[in-house]
């Protein structure tokens, strides 16, 4: 019973997530940057949504044992494959975003189950090869 109330929860979340992340967020005519720095992203003037699909394999290792030793790999049989939607919301000073994702993914190997989400992104973009290589790094916290 509990099982399938988080799943119908995790279900919902996802679909209301996804009708956020579709709808513009801000009037477009509101796009302009306010004295504090912030800007809404704007459908008309920028690429502000984003699809991604990747693959993973889990490991038994904690956080902290995996960024001391990330040569030292132990893999095991638990593995992910994801899709994830992602839509822009607002830029500071053209270096730094906030981001909303959802997410599907499924779980395979050692466990078979399907995982619903939602993830909200703060990203830095100004890097100093930039030019050459659009790159970013975000920090994100959510549920699934």
């Amino acid at each position: 019973m509990v099982r399938t109330t988080l799943r119908s929860v995790s279900v919902l979340s996802a679909c209301l997530a996804c009708v956020w992340l579709v709808s513009t967020g801000a009037d477009a005519q509101t796009a302009s940057q306010d004295e504090s720095g912030w800007r809404w992203a704007d459908d008309t003037r920028e690429n502000i949504y984003a699809v991604s699909v990747f693959a993973g394999e889990g490991t038994e290792r904690n956080i902290s044992d995996t960024l001391q030793n990330l040569f030292d790999y132990q893999g095991s049989s638990d593995r992910i494959a994801v899709v994830a939607l992602e839509r822009r919301l607002a830029w500071f000073s053209n270096s730094l975003t906030l981001d909303a994702e959802v997410f599907y993914g499924r779980h395979y190997g050692r466990e078979r189950y399907h995982e619903f989400g939602m993830t909200g992104w703060v990203r830095w973009h100004r890097f100093p090869w930039g030019r050459w290589l659009r790159t970013s790094f975000g920090v994100g916290i959510g549920h699934s």
